[in-house]
């Protein structure tokens, strides 16, 4: 799953992955969802685990079919994408294992190009084509 936090400037938040798969390549705060969890849960906690940031509401944005590639072995998943409130988004700090760096920056079709993951890719130029009017499969 994955996070689209904007700041009081409709800055978008985007991590620099520190790993494989990916590694140099742009993400979003997100992650897997844990044995018996929600994916809203898993979202909340994913944010605060990879920002230090508390997620004070999301919105459902929508879905997109993903391949994860791990130590050589391929999986299809499927991501869910939300749009989030947090708390403050002046006190994002990276988890330095899995993410080298967390910025800020207006949301252009450069960064979409840098994503990590297809799936992160088509979330954001969802969001930029239809913005939050509904969800819908990516």
């Amino acid at each position: 799953m994955g996070a689209l936090v904007f700041d009081a400037n409709q800055r978008l938040l985007f991590i620099r992955r520190n790993r494989d798969p990916g590694k140099g390549k742009l993400g979003l705060p997100g992650g897997f969802v844990d044995p018996g969890e929600g994916v809203e849960e898993a979202t909340i906690r994913e944010v605060a685990e990879e920002v230090s940031l508390e997620v004070t509401n999301l919105e459902y944005l929508c879905s997109a079919p993903n391949i994860y590639t791990y130590k050589g072995i391929s999986l299809p998943v499927a991501d869910v994408f939300f749009v989030c409130q947090v708390k403050a988004t002046d006190h994002a700090i990276p988890e330095q294992h899995e993410i080298s760096e967390c910025f800020f920056a207006e949301l252009t079709s450069h960064h979409i190009r840098q994503m990590a993951f297809s799936s992160n890719q088509s979330a954001l130029e969802y969001y930029l084509a239809q913005g939050s009017r509904g969800p819908s499969s990516c």
